[in-house]
């Protein structure tokens, strides 16, 4: 696989990640509030930058897409108290309440379906990306579920 296929891999993958995320009865996520709303989850209080630094965006499309979701009820940010230039970022109850709403969706279906033109292979390479994902996660010091 060249850097260009695993590019491709990775965004197949997302896509049909962030399609399965997105919540019934709302108004639909976009892939980059999605991260940044899993970035969040039980880190409350994090500053912007800090938040950038984890989703791996720039900081001024993190300020966009936080300012988007505090304008949807589901982010609130306030003063840091030791640095009142920065800002903390939190989740509100309202979004704390959505997400207690939905179960967490195991990706193994979703998995399978992606990989069933494999065949009879599909089992293995779902386990195998299951296994990179531990890594990967490890890695960048992720809790692991």
């Amino acid at each position: 696989m060249n850097l260009a296929e695993l590019h491709l891999f990775g965004r197949a993958l997302s896509a049909a990640a962030v399609h399965a995320m997105q919540p019934t009865g709302s108004e639909p996520l976009s892939p980059t509030e999605l991260v940044v709303l899993r970035c969040l989850h039980g880190q409350d209080g994090l500053a912007v930058g800090e938040l950038a630094r984890r989703c791996g965006f720039a900081q001024s499309r993190i300020s966009t897409v936080v300012a988007a979701l505090r304008d949807r009820g589901l982010l609130e940010a306030a003063p840091d108290p030791r640095d009142r230039r920065r800002n903390l970022v939190s989740t509100t109850a309202l979004l704390r309440e959505l997400a207690a709403a939905v179960p967490a969706v195991d990706a193994t279906p979703l998995l399978r379906e992606l990989l069933a033109a494999a065949g009879p292979r599909a089992e293995e390479l779902v386990a195998a990306l299951g296994e990179a994902a531990a890594v990967l996660a490890a890695q960048a010091g992720e809790p692991q579920p």
